[in-house]
């Protein structure tokens, strides 16, 4: 069994109050996963189960368990997504966290994801969510307002970035000037001397 507990919702999401500052700044987003690494699932198993949801999804590098890795390259609807995470045992977390109702005993590992404003990461990292709750039992929450999240929530949440994705694609590229060099001004002797 897996729990995994999210920021991204809250950023990247129209219905809650932080959506807007995604939109002004560039953040960085989190988000843990406790598990028991025995019951992890292969890059093989996330990949057939994302692509089972309708979703051109595609690991760049393949792992016999997901708690054997520290970083995940993948493609989402030809779209690249890079992130980097740590593994480490859950008592720190759940002390960090005492609202999140777990014993200390339940879990072996959490894996903590951290990201900036990449709607790719965010799409493969609820994507791999859902992965997480097929194979584990996971428990998801959203870690800010301390919410679960539920299994629609997530489904509901990669479309929007797709869109995302889609839109900064589409938008127009600024045309390339060409390059000049600024004309030297001339120094004040320069111009009393006649140079």
């Amino acid at each position: 069994m897996c729990i995994v507990h999210s920021t991204l919702r809250d950023a990247t999401t129209p219905y809650t109050k932080r959506y807007a500052t995604l939109k002004q700044s560039l953040m960085s987003m989190t988000q843990i996963a406790f598990f028991n690494s025995e019951n992890a699932p292969s890059s093989k198993q996330i990949e057939d189960h994302i692509q089972a949801l309708g979703y051109n999804f595609k690991f760049q590098t393949q792992f016999e368990n997901i708690s054997t890795t520290n970083e995940l390259n993948c493609t989402i609807e030809e779209t690249e997504g890079q992130f980097v995470f740590d593994i480490e045992a859950p008592s720190e977390t759940l002390e960090e966290n005492d609202w999140i109702n777990i014993s200390q005993n339940e879990f072996n590992k959490v894996i903590i994801f951290n990201w900036g404003a990449d709607y790719s990461a965010g799409a493969i990292i609820g994507l791999i969510s859902l992965a997480l709750i097929e194979f584990c039992n996971s428990k998801v929450y959203y870690l800010d307002d301390e919410m679960e999240y539920t299994k629609q929530m997530l489904l509901d949440d990669t479309p929007q970035f797709l869109n995302e994705i889609q839109k900064h694609k589409n938008r127009p590229q600024p045309k390339s000037r060409p390059i000049t060099t600024p004309k030297k001004k001339k120094s004040f002797w320069d111009k009393l001397f006649g140079k």
